[in-house]
C-alpha cells in the first residue's frame, strides 16, 4: 500500500481474507466442520464486480492507454476467477464442512481474489502514472531544446517557452494531486519541494530568455538560461522518480554526525553496568566497559570532525576543553570499575562510578550542546550577511554595484556573495547532519531548500553580473530583480527553518546561540572602533537591529503556533518590547557608529544597547521555560560536578544536590540571567524506580539474520527510557516489540514448516499489533488534541496516520505472507512493514512527550506522564 486509494480498496478485503485465512487453516489443523460461508463468499463477489466494474469505467474513459488495455482485462479475469473458485469451495463446503479438497480451494481462492485485487489496483494507478511521466517527459524534452534554439528569429523559441508553460501547466495539476495520494511523508514532502521549485523556476525562465531575445544573445543571458532549464529538468526528473516509487521508504536514515544517538547508546550500556558488576559477571561487564570507552571516543572524534566544519574558533577550542574532559572521565571510569569489580558490595564505590558514568553523559551533552551553538550562531550571520535589508550586506552591495554598472566591483562583490551561500550550504548541511536523526522529515524540507536557496543564488549572481555588463538594459533589470526576489524568497524560507523558529533546533538554543551572536559583535565593535575601520564598524553596528528582528521573528512564529491563551499574552508582550527598542536600538547604533567620542564611550553606546536586547531575549526564554513546565530537557545540559579523582581526598566530596525541577518557582527562574543557569540550577533529581534492566540491542550479525527481531529490541529499548506504569503510550509500544519478536519467530517457522496452526498465529499477531497500534494512536490522539503547539499537532497528526497506515498493512502483509509463506518478496514486505512501524512508534513517543508539556492542566494530564527511568545502579 502506498496511495490513499490503494489502502481504501485492499483493507477491507485484506480484512476479509485473513480472517478467511484463520476460519480456513484453524478447521484444517484441528479438523473440524467448516461453518457455513456461502453468504460471505457472496458478498465479497459482489464487492469484487462493483470493483471491476469501476475499473472497466476508468479504462474506457482512458482509451489511449495501451498497457492498461493489456493489463487490466488481465487483472480482472483474475479476481473475477479467484471469486467464483471461493464461491464454489464454499458451496462444496456447505455440503460437507469436513471435506479436504475445498477447503485448499478455498484457500488458493483467497489467496486469487487479494492477489488479483492488487493487480487490478495497480493497473489503474500505474495509468494515472504514466500520464505524470509522459507529461514530464516532454516538458524535459522541450525544455532541453531552449538553450540550442536560435533567437534569429526569435518566434521559434518564443513558441517553445508557450509550450513548456502548457505542459507545465498539466505536470503540475496531475503532480499536485498525486501528492495527496501518496502515504509516505517522505515522498510527499519530495513531491511537494520538485513542484515548488518548478514554479519558482518557470518564471524567471520567461524573464532570462526575454533578455536573452532582446539582449541580442549575451553569453551571460545565454548562461542563465541554461542554469534555469537544467533546474528545471531536475525537478521534472525527480518527479518521475518519486511517482514511480512503490515500496515503503526505509525510515532508519544514516546522519553523518549523529551524536544523539551516540549519546543514547552510551546511556544504554552506563545502565547495563553497575547491575553486572553487582552481578559479578566480569565477562560481561569487561565487553560493557569496552563499548563505553569505543562510544565516548568515537563521540569525541565525531564532534572535532563536525567542528572543523564550522569557522568558530571559541567554539572549537570549548570543544577540545570538554573532549580532554570527557578523555580523562573515560580514563577514570575505567578505574572505578576496576575497583568496583574487585569489591562488588562496596556501595561506595558504586556511587563514584555512578558519578564519573553520569559526569561524562553530562559531557556528552555539552559537547553536543556547543557544536550545535556554534552551527546556529554562524548561520545566523551569514543569514544576515545575505539578507537584502542589511544594507552593509553582501547581497545588496553586489546589488548596487550591478545597478550602478561597476563590472569590476561586481566581479569582486559576486565572488564574496558565492563564498558565503557556499557557507550557508556547508553549514546547513552540517546542521542536518548533526541533528536531522530527530527528525529526518524536517531534515528531507530542509535539504531541497538548500537546494533551491543554492540554485538561486547562481542565478542572482550570473544575472548580477549580466547587469553590470548593460545597467541600462531594461530586460537584464527586470531579471535581476525577478532573480533576485527569488532567492531572497528562498533564503528565508531557509533561515526560518533553520534559525528563526524550533525545528532542528530548539528555542532555547536559538536563543543561547542569538546571544553568543551578540557577544561576538560586541567584540568585533570594540576592535573596529580601536582600529578605526569605518565598513567594519557599520557592519558590527547593523548586528542589533538584525538581532532584534531575529527575537521577533522567533516569538512570531512562538505566537503562530501556540493555542495557549497566556503563553501568547507573555509572547505578545515580548514583540512589543522588541518592536518598541527596535527603534531605539538603531538609534544606539547609529550613535555608537558616527558618534565622534573616543573609543570607551562608543564600546559603552553599543554595548548598552547590547544588554537591552539581551533582556528581551531572556524575557522570551522565560515565557518558553513558563510555557513548557519546568522540564528543562531541551535546555543546553549543565556542568555537573566531578569527583575528584582517587587520592586527592581520603573520602569523596558530597556533590550538591540540585531542586527538583517540579518545585522550583517559574518566578525565580525568570530572575535567572542566562540559559546555562536556568540549566544548572533547575536540574531535575531522578526518580527512585526499581532496577529495570534495558534490553541489549543485537550484534550487527544477528540484525541482518533477525532484522524484525532487531527493531523489535530497538523499540523496546527506546520504551525502556521511560516508566511504563500508568503510561499507554509506553505500555503499547513495549507490548507491540514483544508481538513482533514473536512474530520473527513464527515467521522462521513458517519458511521452514507452513503448518496451520503456524499460520494461524501469524495471522493472530497481526491482528494483536493493528489492535496494540490502534490503542497507542488512540491515546496519542488525546496529547495531540490537547497539545497547544500546532507544530507538534502537526507532528504528531502525521505520525498518527502513519502508525495507523502500517498496522493496517501488517496485516495485509500477514495475510498475503500466511497465504505464500516461502515467498521472498512477501517476507520482505513484511520486514519493511514491521521496522517502519516500529521506528514511528519511536518517533511518536518522543513527540508525545514533547506534546505532554504542552497540555494546559485542564486537560487533567500531568507533565509528569512520560517519567524517565532513574540509573539501575544500586
Amino acid at each position: 500500500m502506498y496511495t490513499v486509494t490503494t489502502k481504501e480498496v485492499l483493507t477491507p478485503i485484506a480484512e476479509c481474507v485473513s480472517e478467511l485465512i484463520q476460519v480456513v487453516t484453524d478447521s484444517q489443523s484441528k479438523n473440524t466442520p467448516l461453518a457455513d460461508l456461502t453468504a460471505l463468499a457472496r458478498i465479497m463477489d459482489e464487492q469484487v464486480q462493483q470493483l471491476i466494474s469501476v475499473a472497466r469505467s476508468i479504462q474506457s474513459n482512458t482509451p489511449d492507454d495501451a498497457i492498461l488495455a493489456q493489463e487490466l482485462p488481465r487483472a480482472c479475469d483474475e479476481v473475477s476467477v479467484a471469486s467464483l473458485m471461493l464461491v464454489g469451495a464454499t458451496d462444496d463446503l456447505k455440503n460437507d464442512p469436513f471435506a479436504k479438497a475445498p477447503k485448499q480451494t478455498m484457500l488458493d481462492a483467497i489467496k486469487g481474489v487479494l492477489s488479483g485485487t492488487t493487480h487490478l489496483i495497480y493497473a489503474v494507478d500505474d495509468s494515472d502514472v504514466r500520464k505524470i511521466v509522459t507529461a514530464c517527459d516532454t516538458a524535459i524534452k522541450l525544455y532541453s531544446a531552449i538553450p540550442t534554439t536560435s533567437i534569429a528569429p526569435p518566434q521559434p523559441l518564443i513558441h517553445l517557452i508557450q509550450q513548456t508553460s502548457t505542459v507545465l501547466v498539466t505536470v503540475v495539476q496531475l503532480s499536485t494531486k498525486r501528492v495527496s495520494e501518496l502515504l509516505q511523508p517522505m515522498l510527499q514532502t519530495r513531491l511537494k519541494g520538485a513542484l515548488q521549485s518548478l514554479q519558482r523556476e518557470s518564471p524567471l525562465l520567461i524573464t532570462a530568455t526575454k533578455s536573452l531575445i532582446l539582449g541580442g544573445g549575451k553569453p551571460e543571458a545565454a548562461e542563465s538560461v541554461r542554469d534555469i532549464v537544467a533546474r528545471l529538468v531536475k525537478s521534472l526528473l525527480e518527479i518521475k522518480i518519486i511517482v514511480q516509487i512503490r515500496e515503503d521508504d526505509q525510515t532508519d536514515i544514516k546522519f553523518k554526525y549523529d551524536i544523539g544517538r551516540q549519546r543514547a547508546s552510551l546511556l544504554r550500556v552506563q545502565r547495563g553496568l553497575c547491575p553486572k558488576i553487582v552481578a559479578g559477571e566480569t565477562t560481561v561487564v569487561t565487553e560493557l566497559l569496552d563499548e563505553i570507552v569505543d562510544l565516548s571516543s568515537g563521540t569525541a572524534k565525531m564532534t572535532q570532525d563536525a567542528i572543523k566544519e564550522v569557522k568558530n574558533p571559541m567554539g572549537a577550542v570549548r570543544v577540545e576543553a570538554l573532549v580532554r574532559d570527557l578523555n580523562g572521565l573515560t580514563s577514570r571510569v575505567k578505574e572505578a570499575v576496576a575497583r568496583a569489580l574487585a569489591d562488588p558490595t562496596n556501595a561506595e564505590y558504586r556511587r563514584e562510578l555512578q558519578n564519573l558514568l553520569d559526569s561524562q553523559s553530562n559531557r556528552i551533552n555539552l559537547l553536543e550542546d556547543e557544536l550545535r551553538r556554534a552551527i546556529i550562531s554562524e548561520l545566523e550571520q551569514e543569514f544576515a550577511d545575505l539578507n537584502e535589508k542589511n544594507e552593509t550586506g553582501t547581497s545588496k552591495r553586489l546589488q548596487d554595484a550591478a545597478a550602478n554598472g561597476d563590472k569590476d566591483l561586481t566581479a569582486s562583490v559576486s565572488a564574496g556573495f558565492k563564498e558565503r551561500t557556499n557557507n550557508i550550504v556547508r553549514l546547513a548541511t552540517l546542521a542536518i547532519e548533526t541533528t536531522g536523526a530527530a527528525n529526518p522529515q524536517l531534515a528531507e524540507e530542509i535539504k531541497i531548500k538548500i537546494a533551491a536557496s543554492q540554485g538561486l543564488a547562481n542565478s542572482f549572481a550570473a544575472a548580477s553580473q549580466a547587469l553590470s555588463q548593460n545597467p541600462d538594459d531594461q530586460n537584464a533589470k527586470e531579471h535581476a530583480l525577478a532573480v533576485s526576489k527569488a532567492f531572497q524568497a528562498a533564503l528565508l524560507e531557509l533561515a526560518n527553518a533553520l534559525v528563526q523558529q524550533e525545528g532542528l533546533f530548539n528555542g532555547y538554543e536559538l536563543i543561547a546561540a542569538a546571544k553568543t551572536s551578540l557577544e561576538a559583535a560586541m567584540l568585533n565593535f570594540q576592535k573596529a572602533v580601536a582600529d578605526g575601520e569605518m565598513e567594519k564598524i557599520k557592519r558590527a553596528g547593523a548586528a542589533l537591529p538584525l538581532a532584534a528582528d531575529r527575537v521577533i521573528a522567533i516569538a512570531n512564529t512562538e505566537l503562530e503556533n501556540s493555542a495557549d491563551q497566556g503563553y501568547k499574552e507573555e509572547l505578545a508582550i515580548v514583540i512589543k518590547k522588541a518592536q518598541a527598542g527596535k527603534c531605539l536600538r538603531e538609534h544606539w547604533t547609529t550613535r555608537a557608529v558616527t558618534s565622534p567620542v573616543g573609543v570607551e564611550e562608543r564600546v559603552g553606546n553599543f554595548k548598552e544597547a547590547t544588554v537591552a536586547l539581551m533582556e528581551v531575549m531572556n524575557l522570551l526564554r522565560d515565557a518558553m521555560i513558563s510555557s513548557r513546565g519546568t522540564s528543562l530537557d531541551n535546555v543546553p545540559a549543565p556542568l555537573r560536578p566531578l569527583p575528584a579523582p582517587p587520592g586527592v581526598t581520603a573520602a569523596l566530596p558530597a556533590l550538591p544536590t540540585p531542586p527538583k525541577a517540579a518545585s522550583l518557582p517559574i518566578a525565580e527562574i525568570k530572575n535567572i540571567e542566562t540559559v546555562e543557569k536556568v540549566s544548572e540550577e533547575v536540574m531535575a533529581n531522578t526518580p527512585t524506580s526499581p532496577v529495570f534492566e534495558v534490553p541489549v540491542p543485537l550484534t550487527p550479525e544477528e540484525a541482518k539474520a533477525n532484522p524484525i527481531l532487531a527493531a523489535a529490541v530497538d523499540l523496546k529499548i527506546a520504551a525502556a527510557v521511560y516508566v511504563a506504569k500508568d503510561n499507554l503510550i509506553v505500555s503499547k509500544a513495549s507490548d507491540i516489540s514483544t508481538l513482533f519478536a514473536e512474530m520473527s519467530a513464527v515467521s522462521a517457522d513458517l519458511r521452514k514448516s507452513p503448518t496451520p496452526e503456524a499460520k494461524s498465529r501469524f495471522i493472530q499477531l497481526a491482528r494483536e499489533i493493528g489492535k496494540c497500534s490502534e490503542d497507542f494512536t488512540a491515546k496519542a490522539n488525546e496529547i495531540m488534541k490537547a497539545c497547544t503547539d500546532r507544530r507538534l499537532v502537526a507532528r504528531l497528526k502525521a505520525d498518527i496516520e502513519r502508525c495507523l497506515t502500517l498496522g493496517q498493512q501488517i496485516r495485509i502483509v500477514a495475510a498475503v505472507k500466511a497465504s505464500e509463506p516461502k515467498d521472498v518478496d512477501n517476507e520482505q514486505q513484511l520486514i519493511v512493514c514491521a521496522r517502519n512501524l516500529m521506528k514511528t512508534m519511536q518517533e511518536s513517543m518522543v513527540n508525545c512527550e514533547a506534546a505532554s508539556l504542552r497540555v494546559p492542566a485542564s486537560a487533567g494530564l500531568s507533565n509528569a506522564y512520560f517519567q524517565k527511568r532513574g540509573h539501575a545502579s544500586h
